[in-house]
């Protein structure tokens, strides 16, 4: 039989983690804290059905913009608006922080999603482009191709890739 904590327990188990790193921010006390975390996420439950899991959802979303975009976001409200009163900044960098990664998810990581889906299930099925040449995988590309990129010079350790065959 094996146990499970609350749900609650994640607030109080990242305190902790992050109050072991900040107490003493060295590599070991940040390894600790992170396998810390690795643990807890086997031994803590996932949240029940309802509206904080739907919001936990909505940024799992979108989290991938909202990590590309915080940085610059930060610098805009913070840095470039510094005269402008603090409410202002503070409300610029939330609406920012949510219409930006949004807008990076719909306009720039969904449709590349569905980019990728249709280049696999071409590559899974074999098919062919419009001009009647078989899709292949960058992998399947003969070794070749490699030679045509010059050798690293300036260290001992280079190596040079010659054809084994000329393209026909």
């Amino acid at each position: 039989m094996t146990w499970q904590l609350g749900v609650w327990c994640w607030p109080v188990v990242i305190a902790v983690a992050s109050w072991f790193y900040l107490a003493r921010p060295t590599l070991p006390h940040g390894w600790v804290g992170c396998l810390v975390l690795a643990v807890a996420v086997v031994f803590v439950r996932e949240l029940p059905d309802g509206s904080l899991r739907m919001v936990c959802l909505q940024i799992a979303r979108y989290s991938y913009g909202i990590y590309l975009a915080h940085f610059l976001l930060m610098w805009l409200a913070f840095d470039r608006l510094a005269g402008a009163p603090r409410a202002a900044q503070i409300a610029v960098f939330a609406v920012a922080m949510v219409a930006v990664p949004v807008a990076l998810y719909h306009l720039v990581e969904r449709p590349m999603i569905r980019v990728g889906e249709r280049v696999a299930r071409a590559l899974r099925q074999g098919q062919r482009t419009s001009s009647g040449r078989r899709v292949r995988s960058a992998i399947s590309r003969p070794i070749w191709i490699l030679s045509s990129v010059p050798p690293h010079t300036g260290s001992s350790c280079s190596t040079e890739i010659t054809p084994s065959k000329p393209p026909s």
